[in-house]
Formats: structure tokens, sequence, C-alpha cells
């Protein structure tokens, strides 16, 4: 018998698996250069006609997203990512996905068909022309959390405390349940871990 537990991939953002690439493609380049949506005049996305399907089409409907149809828009995921600095649960509000900023910038956010844009290199290809003239590139072959490039505990801790304090709000309290968690194998009454979960 061969386990994989270890072997799982974790998600970093609350999306489609498909627009991750495009996602940690476009974060490196505004992190890298400190790009805000004033400087951005278009985001190209290089996407096999698959990919196109999922999340650029139809476009009036991935340009304007109910909260869960959003998750499958890189047009407005890619505009939210500029405009919070990330992506979250709370990207996904119906406040958020009507935001008339992001569906602005949204609409800077285009595609060209490229059937070799899945794989290798090449894969979640990003340019992204600036106001002022310069352009940058970026790709992202494997994601963070796959088996070439694994993901730190710090991480995973960050996801997980995102998530638990949308169901417990007291901070101490997901701190306490982090620390049960990962003393599980010592605990005599698992009802103690189970009562920091109560929201």
């Amino acid at each position: 018998v061969e386990w994989n537990t270890l072997n799982n991939v974790l998600k970093f953002y609350p999306g489609g698996h498909g627009t991750h690439h495009f996602i940690e493609s476009l974060k490196t380049i505004v992190e890298q250069y400190g790009l805000s949506a004033e400087d951005i005049l278009d985001i190209e996305c290089r996407a096999p006609a698959q990919r196109v399907e999922f999340h650029f089409e139809p476009k009036e409907a991935k340009l304007h997203p109910t909260p869960y149809s959003a998750r499958f828009s890189l047009p407005y995921l890619l505009a939210r990512l500029i405009l919070d600095g990330g992506l979250g649960p709370q990207s996904f509000t119906l406040d958020k996905v009507s935001d008339p900023k992001a569906l602005e910038l949204a609409r800077r956010v285009t595609y060209r068909v490229d059937e070799q844009a899945w794989f290798g290199e090449k894969r979640g290809l990003v340019i992204v022309r600036l106001k002022d003239g310069r352009t940058f590139s970026c790709s992202t072959p494997e994601l963070l959390g796959m088996p070439n490039r694994p993901c730190s505990r710090d991480d995973v801790l960050k996801k997980f405390r995102t998530n638990a304090l949308l169901a417990i709000p007291e901070a101490r309290r997901v701190d306490a349940l982090v620390k049960a968690l990962e003393a599980l194998e010592e605990v005599k009454d698992i009802g103690t871990v189970m009562r920091l979960t109560a929201s």
C-alpha cells in the first residue's frame, strides 16, 4: 500500500484551480515593481482555448460576476488582486464583486489564445503593459504547494488562520486551536479541541 497523504497539494487562493498560475504570475509582477491599478494600461493572459472558455467567456458574465462565479473569472480575480494586494474569502462579497473600480480594471484584462501556454515554462503567462510604455511578463510553471515548490509551515498557518477567523472571531482562540491541533496526538479528550471550534 502506498499512502500519498504527504503529497497533497494545498490551494492558496479561493478560486478555480485553473486561475492560480495567472494569479501568482501577476502577483509576482505587481510586488516586484510596486504597481497599482493607476499604472496599468492592460493585462494580457496567454491561455489555451479550454481555459479561455472557463475563465474569460462569456465576456460580460465574467465582467459582472456573482459572488460565486467571481471565483472563476480571471478578469475579476486579477483586478481584485491588484486593488487589495491579495485574494481571500472576503474577496467575494456582494460589495466586492460589484465594486466599480474592480469592474473597470477587469475590463483591462484580456487574453490571447495560445495552446502551448498551459504547458512547461509558459504556464500562467501574464503580460502587463503600463501607461508609461514599460512591459513586464511572468509565468508560473509550479504553484506554491506543488511538489517542486513546497509551501512552508507559515504558508499553511496563514491560510488556516484566515479561514478560521471567519467562524471564530477571537484571534486568541484561533491561536489556541492551532496549538491544540499541532499536539493532537497527545490530546486525551478530543472534546477540549472541539470546544475551541465552536462559533
